[in-house]
């Protein structure tokens, strides 16, 4: 399975026309955004919301409270995994979409490129991607306990 990384808009843009092969997208938004609007569907297609933090980034002001960060989750972890796991023979092309197509996208195309090839590596040394080490750490746990 080919795995490209999108931003939020670049995603909206390329469904303005069918998918040509089979299409599974992953696509992350910050806590209580809202899913892009796709004119035309991918085949498989998981929506999460978590913040683009790590632990050490948040004080206890903004963990509670209407303005309160969500980080990302070993329950959601485990989704990503089971997801991937469950379209991954009947998908051609995976899309890991969040906002700017940057960290957390980036992080989830590291660990499931890492898993499944061994080279999850080329993420983090693209310049173009600063994949979210804390997303990265949970979901490569994931698939280890889901091994």
């Amino acid at each position: 399975m080919e795995i490209k990384i999108h931003s939020f808009n670049s995603l909206v843009k390329l469904a303005e026309h069918p998918f040509e092969i089979p299409t599974t997208v992953i696509s992350i938004g910050d806590y209580k955004s809202s899913a892009p609007i796709l004119k035309y569907q991918p085949d498989y297609f998981l929506r999460l919301e978590f913040d683009d933090m790590e632990p050490h980034h948040i004080n206890d002001y903004e963990t509670s409270g209407e303005y309160a960060f969500r980080l990302f989750s070993s329950l959601q972890a485990a989704e990503i995994v089971e997801f991937v796991r469950s379209c991954r023979d009947r998908s051609s092309l995976l899309i890991c979409q969040c906002q700017y197509g940057i960290s957390r996208s980036s992080a989830v195309a590291a660990a499931i490129s890492q898993y499944y090839a061994q080279d999850g590596i080329r993420y983090f040394i693209d310049p173009r991607y600063h994949p979210n080490l804390f997303v990265f750490s949970l979901l490569m746990k994931a698939f280890e306990d889901k091994a």
